[in-house]
């Protein structure tokens, strides 16, 4: 995990690299082009790369052939850094790897935004913190909602976070909140449309609370529908 300010890279956490590498100049970095746009940037051998070929982590005692490394994007426009791998040769790169990389880079963005709300005493005044943390989706799924549609299918919180792409602690803290739960809102619409795929439907009818029921699509033995309760669950 690498974060990019004006003048370096440095290594939040690394896995591999030497413990006395914990900072590069930023012009140096592979990190300073994957922080360009929004997706996955891969290089497959530096050494045949014009941009990289005279790299000091190239030539040098890193010696990186390989890169893949997917930005943190914390909003619109707002990359500080990248979830990366990087290998001493050259390797290929499938689309599917690509995909599971982008996933672990939103668990590290949820970590951030996480240590961001928890550090200034709000994680539990969601509504203070809307537009800031821009949940502004119409219309919000809700924590209950997601626990009342993980009940229908009698799945686990393991496997809906299996099947979502996020960490399991990120399924238990969306579950923890009735209302809107305090992650960003494309960690909740991956949580929602793994449970929509497999024949959840949403309710989210004026004046009535909102909860989730089963289509025709659903599996055989499921519950119906399911209004959630309001009072608060904690995490199991």
């Amino acid at each position: 995990v690498s974060l990019i300010d004006e003048d370096r890279q440095w290594f939040k956490a690394a896995c591999g690299l030497s413990p006395d590498l914990k900072e590069t100049p930023r012009d140096q970095a592979f990190c300073n082009y994957t922080i360009l746009n929004r997706e996955v940037f891969v290089v497959h051998d530096a050494l045949a790369d014009a941009r990289f070929a005279s790299n000091p982590l190239v030539t040098g005692s890193v010696n990186i052939r390989f890169y893949a490394g997917a930005p943190l994007n914390l909003g619109p426009d707002i990359r500080v850094g990248s979830l990366c791998l990087i290998d001493t040769k050259p390797r290929a790169f499938e689309l599917e790897q690509v995909a599971i990389l982008k996933q672990f880079a939103r668990v590290v963005v949820d970590e951030i935004w996480l240590h961001r709300i928890m550090t200034t005493g709000q994680a539990d005044d969601i509504e203070q913190n809307r537009d800031e943390l821009d949940f502004d989706l119409a219309p919000v799924h809700t924590g209950a909602q997601i626990r009342a549609a993980r009940a229908l299918l009698r799945w686990s919180a393991d496997r809906l976070a299996r099947l979502a792409g996020v960490a399991l602690n990120t399924v238990k803290r969306i579950e923890a909140h009735d209302g809107p739960p305090p992650v960003r809102p494309e960690t909740l619409d991956a949580v929602a449309r793994a449970l929509s795929d497999n024949g959840v439907e949403w309710v989210f009818a004026p004046n009535r609370q909102a909860g989730a029921r089963l289509g025709n699509a659903a599996p055989m033995g499921s519950l119906g529908e399911f209004a959630p309760p309001t009072e608060r669950r904690e995490p199991r």
